[in-house]
């Protein structure tokens, strides 16, 4: 039978974003699913059509997350265990875990409401800690460029590397299964080969490959 991959878009994106991973996933020979939400319209429905999603798919899966996507996973995790059984690893690409200070910082200022509901995820806030047994691979971006940091982080890029919009520190979870830090901006991640290459490597052998 074949491997089977769910890839998970995140904020203000949609499935279209995913769809490098997706090319290179079927080429490699996945069956490739995404799953298609309205970011800014987070709540516990997100999770609920999560579900009915997942209940569709008959096989096993390994969901590739993206930013907001993971935490969708990690409340999704939290929330339904007998589903949650389906996925045989997981994988987030720039997924702030530990918060995310550009979030904190849009909500402090006249646009927070471009964030809509997308706060209510674990933006902002703290999620309970991973105790999950499922195989989870942390991938944060460094940014190639000398800002290193969106309008909203401008002063705070003393707290080190980051892809843009989220944090180093911010994108690898205490207790994953194992983490790695990659060159590329937040959304740039997606579509680089690297990327691809560690998260299949994560599915086949639970661990990232050394670089």
């Amino acid at each position: 039978m074949k491997k089977s991959v769910l890839l998970i878009h995140g904020l203000f994106t949609n499935e279209l974003v995913m769809k490098y991973l997706e090319k290179r996933f079927i080429e490699n020979g996945y069956v490739v699913y995404q799953f298609n939400y309205r970011s800014v319209k987070y709540s516990e429905k997100t999770l609920k059509d999560f579900d009915r999603f997942l209940v569709s798919v008959k096989e096993n899966v390994n969901i590739i997350a993206h930013s907001l996507g993971g935490l969708l996973v990690r409340n999704y995790i939290q929330s339904y265990s007998k589903e949650s059984s389906k996925i045989e690893s997981f994988v987030t690409i720039g997924t702030p875990h530990n918060k995310s200070e550009c979030a904190q910082s849009v909500n402090n200022t006249m646009f927070k409401g471009f964030l809509g509901t997308a706060c209510e995820s674990g933006l902002t806030k703290d999620l309970p800690p991973w105790t999950s047994s499922i195989p989870l691979g942390c991938i944060a971006g460094s940014h190639e460029s000398i800002f290193g940091a969106n309008l909203f982080l401008f002063n705070k890029r003393k707290l080190g590397e980051n892809d843009g919009t989220v944090f180093v520190k911010e994108a690898i979870l205490n207790n994953c299964t194992d983490n790695i830090i990659l060159p590329g901006s937040h959304t740039g991640l997606l579509f680089k080969p690297q990327v691809f290459e560690q998260c299949l490597y994560f599915i086949e052998n639970k661990k990232f490959k050394t670089i």
